[in-house]
């Protein structure tokens, strides 16, 4: 992992991510809706930025213990749960501003596939046209 992440960027990546407000991650609440991105903001923000646990803790107004934590459960919960790990996989993907080749190429495919459909639809629609013309003169 780098460490030249800004850590605002991670905090914007993570609340976009779950469509959450900004003062809704600094909660002190334990609910999972709340906790769960908080956790892996501080993840992030720790392996990702050149902040310190307690800088860390710093900004979210808890104790660097609770910082240690919960970067403890994203790595546990990395190591058990696939769909966790492939959350943090997307996650990083985005805080660190990569392309996934594989993605966009997927969009583009989709993407030529409409332009295809448009075009035969539009042809489909001027035939109809004519044939109300031709029915119109009837």
């Amino acid at each position: 992992m780098t460490n030249n992440i800004n850590f605002e960027k991670v905090i914007r990546e993570v609340l976009a991510y779950y469509d959450m407000e900004d003062n809704s991650l600094f909660r002190k609440s334990k609910k999972m809706i709340y906790a769960e991105p908080r956790q892996i903001c501080q993840y992030f923000m720790y392996h990702k930025s050149k902040l310190t646990k307690s800088a860390v803790a710093r900004i979210f107004r808890c104790n660097h213990a609770t910082v240690i934590h919960n970067i403890k459960v994203v790595e546990n919960s990395t190591e058990w749960d696939k769909d966790f790990k492939k959350l943090i996989q997307i996650l990083e993907t985005r805080i660190e501003g990569h392309i996934d080749k594989t993605e966009v190429e997927k969009v583009i495919h989709e993407y030529r596939i409409m332009v295809s459909q448009l075009a035969t639809l539009h042809s489909r629609i001027e035939t109809l046209e004519k044939r109300i013309v031709v029915l119109e003169k009837l």
